[in-house]
């Protein structure tokens, strides 16, 4: 399996079904608040977004996207043929590379992806009641602040 960036004019052609294999694997946890801002984001891929496939062969194992560092939106989705090969690990790890920083709010509830989250090295940093009413933790990479007070100056 590879991961493989996608770049802005891709994104923009292929964001269709790039939203139709998160909401059908997503099983329901990804807010219609992320998938409003994933389909409302222009094709600029630029200024910490990133979409990344994780692919096999010509089947896409799962995805995840990146906007703002995390700030507008994030989510991760396995295909459910592919889950416990630690995908999401490595996407979160390839996002932290590519684009410094990377940031992502989960449910309490949602036990699969606190775990990925953990593995990646993310941190969590904050406990708020989310869009859906259910506690929710903001986990943060270790670059997170640094970079984002880096690119505010």
């Amino acid at each position: 399996m590879e991961i493989r960036a996608v770049s802005s004019e891709q994104y923009a052609r292929c964001k269709t079904k790039i939203l139709r294999f998160a909401q059908r694997c997503g099983e329901g946890r990804i807010t219609s608040a992320a998938l409003r801002a994933a389909q409302e984001s222009d094709a600029d891929l630029e200024r910490g977004s990133q979409l990344l496939l994780m692919m096999d062969g010509r089947k896409a194992a799962g995805l995840s996207l990146l906007l703002d560092y995390g700030r507008t939106a994030s989510f991760f989705v396995v295909h459910p043929d592919y889950r416990g090969k630690e995908i999401t690990v490595q996407l979160i790890r390839r996002h932290i590379q590519d684009v410094g920083a990377y940031s992502c709010t989960v449910a309490v509830t949602n036990t699969p992806s606190l775990k990925q989250c953990f593995r990646a090295g993310l941190t969590a940093v904050d406990l708020f009641t989310g869009p859906t009413g259910k506690p929710t933790l903001l986990f943060i990479s270790p670059s997170y602040e640094s970079i984002l007070s880096a690119k505010s100056r």
